[in-house]
């Protein structure tokens, strides 16, 4: 994965299956572009708080290209669902 991609939008990553040499081998390994703006949010973050660390979120989706298998993953901030507001012209009718 490339050091800097300026037009990429998200933080995501590529997790392969992992060849396992012992028990506690993991069971995939990749690596993830992170954002600046992200890493950026959760440095502000733990800077507010008083935690030893910042919680993040993740997501996947299972893929598969011409190396095989992999699994997409997305590391994110919580999404804050923005306030539902019904003050809009087009609620104002009667």
């Amino acid at each position: 994965m490339p050091n800097s991609t300026p037009n990429r939008t998200l933080s995501l990553g590529k997790l392969r299956p992992a060849l396992k040499t012992k028990d506690k081998s993991p069971d995939a390994t990749g690596t993830i572009f992170i954002k600046r703006n992200l890493l950026l949010r959760l440095c502000q973050e733990l800077n507010q708080s008083n935690a030893g660390g910042v919680l993040a979120y993740l997501a996947g989706w299972f893929k598969e290209d011409g190396d095989g298998k992999y699994m997409t993953i997305q590391l994110s901030a919580k999404y804050e669902r923005p306030e539902y507001r019904n003050d809009s012209p087009f609620f104002a009718f009667h």
